[in-house]
C-alpha cells in the first residue's frame, strides 16, 4: 500500500501539464496538494514549476526546473514559502529572452506578496534574479495586500496605503505603485525599484 501511495505521489509530481499559456491565476488550478505546470518562452525554452501544498494551506514547497537551455539546465528549490498566487513569463529587459516570475502570497490577514524571478542568460542557462529592497520611507503605510503585475512592459508592485489609525481591512490613504526594472548586475540579474508613484 505504501508503495502505491509513493508511486502516485511521484506520478503527480512529475506529470506536468504542457501549456502555451504564459499566465495562470492559481485560483483556477485543480484542487490538489500537488501542482506542476510547464511554461514556454518565446524561444521555445521551458520552465517547469512544482508546488507541494501537503504541509498545509499556509506553506508550500516550491521547485523550478529549466529545460532545453543550451549549456545548463538547473533545479531551483525555493524551499518552504508562501503558497503560489501567480506565475508569468515576460521579457522585462526586452533583450529577446523571457524570464520566469513566481509570485507567492501569505495566508495571513496581511496577504503579503513576494516575487521570485529567474532570468535566461541568452538561452544558455538560467540565473535567479535578486530583488532589491525598498527604502523604509517608500514603505511607510505598507501593510501588505500588494500585488505584482506587468503594466506596459514594466513590473509594478501596487498596494494600499494605511494611516496609523486604519484597521487592516480599511486602508484610507490611497494606493502606491512601485515600478521596477530588470538590470544586469555585477554578479547576476537584479530587479530594482526605479519609480515610486503616489
Amino acid at each position: 500500500m505504501e508503495r502505491i501511495a509513493l508511486v502516485m505521489i511521484v506520478f503527480i509530481m512529475t506529470g506536468c501539464v504542457n501549456s502555451g499559456q504564459n499566465n495562470l491565476k492559481f485560483a483556477e488550478k485543480e484542487k490538489t496538494n500537488f501542482f506542476c505546470k510547464e511554461y514556454k518562452t518565446k524561444t521555445n525554452k521551458s520552465f517547469v514549476v512544482y508546488e507541494d501544498k501537503s504541509l498545509g494551506a499556509s506553506i508550500s514547497l516550491v521547485k523550478i526546473e529549466s529545460h532545453n537551455f543550451e549549456v545548463a539546465n538547473d533545479t531551483f528549490n525555493l524551499g518552504e514559502v508562501d503558497p503560489i498566487d501567480n506565475i508569468f513569463v515576460e521579457d522585462l529587459d526586452k533583450n529577446g529572452f523571457d524570464e520566469l516570475y513566481v509570485v507567492t502570497r501569505s495566508a495571513g490577514s496581511g496577504s503579503y506578496s513576494t516575487i521570485y524571478g529567474f532570468a535566461s542568460n541568452n538561452d544558455k542557462s538560467v540565473t535567479p534574479i535578486y530583488v532589491s529592497g525598498i527604502s523604509e520611507s517608500n514603505l511607510n503605510g505598507y501593510r501588505g495586500h500588494n500585488s505584482f503585475s506587468v503594466v506596459n512592459g514594466n513590473l509594478v508592485n501596487s498596494f494600499p496605503v494605511f494611516k496609523e489609525e486604519d484597521t487592516n481591512a480599511n486602508p484610507t490613504n490611497g494606493t502606491r505603485k512601485i515600478r521596477y526594472e530588470l538590470l544586469a548586475g555585477e554578479a547576476g540579474w537584479v530587479i530594482k525599484p526605479t519609480e515610486i508613484i503616489y
